[in-house]
């Protein structure tokens, strides 16, 4: 009697990805590999996300510096004032564009930030939807593999009940061979 393995590697017909059976360890190997892939984009996103909090922290650093600056340059016109009014003027105008400048700087460095931020929190969402349909996928595809399970272990025990009945009617032959033969 041969065994379902000697069976199936004897074949002559070339063995298709649908007709070769699943092992949980194969589903395992999959889960895993998935998984790996999954943690090692969510690594890259988090660290990407580390890099621009520290661009952000490193901004801040900069406009702490440019508002000591500032002051500095406010305290010393302060001190211009009584002497030079006239002069005064014309140079807190200066200083004026020079803080719009700043300003239009700022929020513009502020937008580019917001869109940074939402296109990672894109990318998050996204990497979030591929690992929920990878869920579904798998859930599926566990669901597939009870059935072909069944259905193997079904035709197994239908080829093991023929088996029996061919090893009982070789029995029953013999028997009668031989008491013909006697």
């Amino acid at each position: 009697m041969k065994s379902s393995e000697q069976i199936r590697f004897t074949r002559k017909k070339p063995v298709r990805s649908a007709n070769v059976p699943v092992t949980k360890a194969m589903l395992f190997g999959v889960r895993d590999e998935l998984k790996e892939y999954v943690q090692s984009k969510i690594h890259g996103v988090q660290v990407e996300i580390q890099t621009l909090r520290g661009e952000f922290e490193g901004l801040r650093g900069e406009f702490g510096v440019l508002r000591v600056e500032m002051n500095a340059k406010v305290e010393g016109l302060r001190g211009e004032i009584h002497d030079l009014r006239v002069e005064m003027n014309t140079k807190v105008e200066g200083l004026r564009g020079e803080i719009e400048c700043l300003r239009t700087e700022m929020y513009e460095m502020k937008a580019e930030l917001k869109a940074d931020i939402h296109e990672i929190k894109s990318e998050i969402h996204g990497l979030k939807a591929d690992v929920h349909k990878l869920c579904v996928l798998i859930e599926e595809q566990n669901a597939r593999n009870i059935v072909v399970l069944d259905g193997l272990n079904g035709l197994f025990i239908r080829q093991e009940r023929v088996e029996k009945r061919v090893d009982d009617f070789s029995r029953d032959l013999a028997a009668i061979r031989e008491i013909k033969s006697s």
